[in-house]
């Protein structure tokens, strides 16, 4: 489970704000399920920032977690990146990462009874219809 920082709390979890999203999801993109480790660390510190922020991807390169997305910004981060020709709607951001990139559930090619992988969205070398993402778990609990 994340450490967070206990002087960059987040937000009360709000269950309210999670069924609704994940309705959502399931009228337009059914495979899309919240991974249960993942839940379990939103109810109990929803957002904020985690004490260990540095984590290294395969390629080696350090990344700078800023935030852990609350589950009621989700969907607006999921929003405004889907706003890009370069972004795919089956990546789910759940981290803001430093210099704009997210950290992403990616869903595109999850096999049934799988959790997805975790991926970072590099939004700059991205480009149109042409999401670049780098694998960093096979899901969230490595992660």
């Amino acid at each position: 489970m994340f450490d967070f920082d206990p002087n960059a709390r987040g937000e009360p979890f709000d269950e309210e704000a999670y069924l609704k999203l994940e309705k959502y999801f399931q009228r337009w993109l059914p495979k899309i399920k919240f991974d249960d480790d993942y839940l379990s660390v939103l109810r109990h510190q929803n957002g904020g920032v985690p004490g260990r922020r540095i984590f290294e991807t395969p390629r080696g390169d350090e990344r700078l977690i800023e935030q852990v997305l609350p589950i009621q910004d989700v969907d607006k981060y999921w929003s405004w990146a889907g706003d890009s020709e370069a972004f795919h709607i089956e990546l789910v951001p759940f981290a803001v990462l430093f210099a704009g990139d997210l950290l992403c559930f990616d869903f595109r090619k999850l096999r049934r009874g799988k959790r997805p992988p975790v991926v970072v969205w590099l939004h700059e070398e991205s480009e149109e219809s042409k999401p670049v993402t780098e694998k960093v778990a096979d899901d969230f609990t490595e992660f």
